[in-house]
């Protein structure tokens, strides 16, 4: 059965949710932990001309400070689907970059690139044997498969997969690096991505490097840089120029293209009112305080409600309301003053 408009909304904020916070958990391992002493550079947003002339856009790179690097897809893989092969070509792309990012718009040499593949648990075994295959026809040799899950209480786990000549990424003799972390008797070639370390990331960075999601981009402006604009409960007049500019500041990220789908989500739930040179958002607190956000979205998605969007609306109509009951009353008046009266000679 195919997937509803809003089923393909709610998986694909999921999917990128997913992307978000594994990219801010690998920001703890190479900036907040013990490797930060040998890392020169974590790009969350990197975007590098390829050999080939045309853009690469990992999901983040690192650049030590030996001048090594590595290059990171996280990739949900339909191995029936033939996606394999789009996800390798993307692999052998980054394994030829000479350059990654080095802070500050920078970019850097790099001596030698590790490229880091993140595939979920359930796809992760086959997508090794299969890289195995293009590694034996020749392929890049330095591309290491890490699988992930997440356990019940939020947190993730990381595995390399330990067939198919499956490597650890290289550490170029750096102490500590991900390749002695995998190799020591305690991991077990195993990693975790804690909550309660990456959230304060996420909080910050709140984005990642893939396509962005028009649910998740709506939910993060209505709870945050939407509240913050409107400063309460009113009508607020914005242009999307000016939201994506309000989210660079913010989060380093914003363009807006994505604002404008975002927007046009928030419209089909009527909580954005498109007006000739602006648009109207009515802010207000939706949902329960118990009710997920993105649930609360979808469910005005599949039901939306009726009447006036704007609060200058919804005053209006009560303000009318209000003139048409006072006025039925006065009217009710006249005609009981009005009636005959019985019995009086």
């Amino acid at each position: 059965m195919a997937e509803t408009e809003t089923q393909r909304l709610a998986r694909r904020y999921d999917e990128y949710d997913e992307v978000v916070e594994i990219v801010s958990a690998a920001e703890v391992w190479f900036n907040n932990a013990e490797m930060a002493p040998t890392v020169r550079h974590f790009e969350r947003y990197p975007a590098v001309r390829h050999p080939d002339g045309n853009e690469a856009t990992p999901d983040f790179t690192v650049l030590f400070t030996d001048d090594t690097g590595f290059v990171s897809e996280i990739a949900s893989v339909a191995l029936e689907s033939g996606s394999f092969e789009s996800l390798w070509r993307q692999l052998e792309r980054y394994s030829a970059l000479n350059e990654i990012p080095a802070g500050s718009g920078q970019l850097a040499t790099v001596a030698a690139i590790d490229v880091l593949a993140f595939i979920p648990q359930d796809s992760a075994q086959r997508t090794c044997d299969l890289i195995d295959e293009k590694r034996q026809e020749g392929g890049p040799t330095h591309v290491s498969v890490l699988s992930y899950g997440r356990r019940r209480d939020g947190d993730y786990t990381f595995i390399r997969i330990s067939r198919s000549n499956n490597p650890r990424p290289r550490g170029h003799g750096r102490e500590p690096s991900l390749e002695s972390w995998l190799a020591d008797e305690t991991n077990a070639d195993t990693l975790s991505g804690l909550t309660k370390n990456f959230t304060p990331i996420k909080a910050k960075a709140r984005f990642c490097n893939d396509p962005m999601s028009e649910l998740y981009l709506a939910v993060v402006l209505w709870s945050q840089v939407l509240a913050e604009m409107a400063g309460g409960v009113r009508d607020l007049e914005t242009t999307p120029e000016q939201i994506a500019q309000e989210l660079s500041a913010r989060f380093g990220r914003g363009k807006t293209s994505d604002v404008r789908a975002a927007l046009n989500l928030l419209k089909a739930a009527r909580l954005a009112l498109e007006a000739e040179k602006n648009w109207v958002i009515p802010w207000q607190p939706i949902g329960s305080p118990h009710q997920d956000l993105k649930d609360a979205l979808i469910r005005r998605l599949e039901a939306p409600p009726k009447g006036p969007i704007t609060h200058s609306a919804k005053e209006q109509r009560r303000k009318e309301r209000r003139e048409k009951k006072s006025n039925q009353e006065a009217q009710d008046q006249l005609d009981l003053g009005s009636s005959p009266q019985r019995g009086v000679s």
